[in-house]
């Protein structure tokens, strides 16, 4: 959190865009106001999302790109789908994400098990990357002691292994067509 290289706003990502340089790999982390989290307002957290997904469609990375759209938890106890049993951690309930690519399989409704760790997954896949979670956990000192050996003093981080490598997780590479041509644009509602 402290990593300057890490310390960007909302600007730099249209810039990025709007010059052809955005990075291979780029995480947007909305502020409270824009969340969707109450008690903010839902419509101006949706405005957002648009905004960033049309300015991508228009760009010039659109037919190399895929963004996963997520949200960092449910909204309660709604759901009707027990979590699988994972690990001593266990699945939180369902969220819903959206995979935004040319290559994104139109009209598709996964099964498959996904959380968070599936974008590392993903990301891990199209690079050639160890478990990035592996990695992490080799110097995550800041994590509280309670949830992570690591900060305990122990070589590696959870009692289980990272949920990156769990084989039951998909990569979202399921959700993906590359056979579909890349000069799809979809059309968004405006603004």
């Amino acid at each position: 959190m402290k990593d300057l290289r890490l310390i960007f706003d909302e600007d730099d990502y249209f810039t990025d865009l709007k010059n052809g340089k955005l990075l291979q790999v780029s995480f947007l982390i909305t502020e409270s106001l824009i969340s969707e989290h109450p008690p903010a307002d839902i419509h101006t957290g949706q405005d957002k999302m648009a905004e960033v997904i049309n300015a991508l469609i228009a760009s010039s990375a659109w037919q190399r790109s895929a963004m996963f759209f997520t949200y960092d938890e449910g909204g309660g106890f709604f759901d009707h789908v027990a979590p699988p049993r994972l690990d001593a951690y266990g699945l939180g309930h369902r969220v819903p994400t959206l995979v935004i690519s040319p290559y994104a399989r139109r009209g598709y409704l996964s099964g498959q098990v996904y959380e968070h760790t599936s974008i590392l997954k993903f990301i891990e896949r199209r690079f050639g990357l160890p478990s990035l979670a592996s990695i992490n956990h080799q110097f995550d000192h800041a994590t509280p002691g309670a949830n992570n050996d690591a900060a305990n003093g122990a070589p590696t981080g959870p009692a289980f292994p990272p949920r990156d490598a769990n084989p039951r997780l998909g990569d979202f590479y399921e959700a993906f067509d590359f056979a579909q041509n890349p000069s799809y644009y979809p059309k968004l509602p405006e603004l």
